[in-house]
């Protein structure tokens, strides 16, 4: 066997196989001794403020960050490095200059004595501060103003199958003051709640959700509470009486039947509410003329309360008889006249 046949097999037997765990093995040594010398390492550290000045707002996301050089054993620096949206430093502005600019709004002005020495707090033992690249930090305050603005939910809610709503969604409260500046306010219409799993409803039910506001925005409120009030569907049957109008001056009207039967859905809360004098259920005959071969009239709805629903009524047409006042009836029939 050739001595590149050899090395295939070599490739492809468990001798190979060890020797790739043995490398790996001696590899993740040297990274570990690797990890514990010192190396040098630029951080850059987050802004934020307390202790804003009433009437003013900071927009902390066009603040420059800190930036600065540490010295440390390798495996802290890493995870220094990692940690990049925990490195925060926090400014208390009381202990700031300001710095009144003409024709503008002030900002605080925060010296690197400052932020070095919050720096070296933060740092874990073992890991140095070697030097400060950033220079003096300007923070903008920007004039707050406040404007009132409604609620609006982004969750939706979906009834269950024969189940309406008994009132009206509430929310508590559905308007709030926002405080901003105008180029954040200028763009808002309304204050969005956070979005979440569609809510299937089959009883009354409250919850809460919290807001969702622009950088640079604060609320008087946090959340919103949110009242369903949702109930279950019934039928209810009713025999309502048929109102004749358009009757001929001079004639009065009778229809058979006199009265018809109303199906309807309601709502519990409703049920005993309605009666057959909720609804107007008319025969008009204001486009008949009297002696007219038509031998039924169709009905109308004319009035039904509020609140109900998948409304049907039987039957949907009667017969009806003219009679002429003081003389004789007219039928639906012209060839049949019954005199008085």
């Amino acid at each position: 066997m050739s001595m590149k046949n050899k090395f295939f097999e070599w490739l492809k037997g468990p001798d190979f196989r060890t020797f790739l765990v043995f490398v790996g093995i001696a590899i993740l040594i040297l990274f570990i001794e690797k990890l514990h010398l010192e190396y040098n390492a630029t951080l850059d550290y987050k802004i934020t403020c307390n202790n804003v000045p009433a009437g003013y707002v900071i927009d902390e996301s066009t603040i420059a960050p800190a930036q600065v050089i540490v010295h440390g054993e390798g495996t802290k620096l890493l995870m220094l490095m990692r940690g990049n949206k925990s490195r925060k430093i926090a400014i208390d502005l009381s202990e700031t200059r300001h710095q009144l600019r003409l024709g503008g709004n002030p900002r605080a002005i925060v010296l690197p004595r400052i932020y070095r020495k919050k720096i070296i707090e933060s740092l874990p033992d073992g890991v140095k501060l070697d030097e400060v690249v950033s220079d003096t930090i300007y923070i903008p305050m920007l004039k707050q103003n406040r404007k009132r603005l409604p609620v609006r939910l982004c969750t939706k809610a979906v009834l269950q199958p024969q189940h309406i709503y008994s009132a009206p969604t509430k929310l508590s409260p559905d308007s709030v003051w926002v405080s901003g500046t105008n180029n954040y306010l200028d763009t808002m219409t309304a204050v969005y709640t956070e979005r979440q799993p569609t809510i299937q409803l089959n009883d009354s039910y409250t919850t809460q959700f919290n807001f969702v506001l622009p950088q640079g925005v604060s609320c008087d409120y946090s959340n919103v509470e949110v009242k369903y009030s949702v109930e279950m569907l019934t039928q209810k049957d009713l025999q309502v009486p048929v109102t004749a109008i358009g009757v001929p001056d001079g004639y009065r009207m009778m229809v058979f039947p006199q009265s018809i039967t109303v199906t309807f859905s309601v709502g519990l809360s409703n049920y005993e509410k309605i009666e057959a004098n909720s609804f107007d259920i008319v025969a008009d005959m204001s486009n008949i003329t009297p002696g007219s071969s038509q031998r039924r009239i169709k009905l109308k709805i004319a009035h039904l309360p509020d609140n109900i629903y998948n409304i049907n009524y039987s039957p949907i047409s009667v017969e009806y008889l003219l009679e002429r006042i003081g003389s004789t009836v007219i039928t639906n029939d012209n060839n049949n006249r019954l005199q008085q």
